[in-house]
């Protein structure tokens, strides 16, 4: 069984991969032969996955990059059931199989969960990285007492734009 067909079987078992790494997800955002995905597997269960856009060249430069409409991509690692240096030992391991996978390429750009904050066995293949905040409101059942929490500037920055005023 190939690589992409044992992850679609896993995606289609399994609500634990992100939207945007789902097959059917890219099947529509990249075209159904424009995928392909690096697994890491233990037994007969992956543990780690990370789908990848078919590489298009212009001129001499290949890259791999994010298909249309997808907010986030990068490497889904199964939940880790251990103390916290067992676990970057792990992921160390299986983010460096799943680099070993992925296809030659001059340009390479993803922008990943903000669950993912360890990409060292990245930097150590050679790949850069650009920080980029996301800040996430959790709890927006009372926008009121949300927008309170903002700091003074941000609320009068809000107040500019009369639209944005809750």
């Amino acid at each position: 069984m190939t690589k992409k067909r044992r992850y679609r079987e896993y995606c289609n078992s399994n609500n634990d991969i992100p939207i945007y790494s789902q097959s059917w997800w890219l099947d529509l955002a990249c075209g159904f032969d424009n995928w392909d995905v690096a697994l890491v597997v233990k037994g007969k269960e992956i543990i780690a996955s990370m789908p990848y856009q078919i590489i298009k060249r212009k001129g001499f430069i290949s890259y791999c990059t994010m298909p249309p409409l997808t907010q986030i991509w990068g490497p889904w690692l199964a939940p880790a059931k251990c103390n916290y240096t067992k676990r970057l030992s792990q992921e160390k391991k299986m983010m460096t199989e799943l680099i070993d996978q992925l296809p030659p390429f001059s340009q390479f750009s993803q922008s990943w969960h903000y669950n993912y904050q360890n990409w060292l066995p990245f930097y150590w293949k050679g790949f850069q990285q650009t920080t980029k905040y996301t800040y996430l409101i959790e709890d927006l059942s009372n926008l009121d007492k949300t927008y309170e929490k903002f700091q003074s500037k941000i609320r009068t920055d809000i107040k500019k734009h009369p639209e944005n005023t809750p």
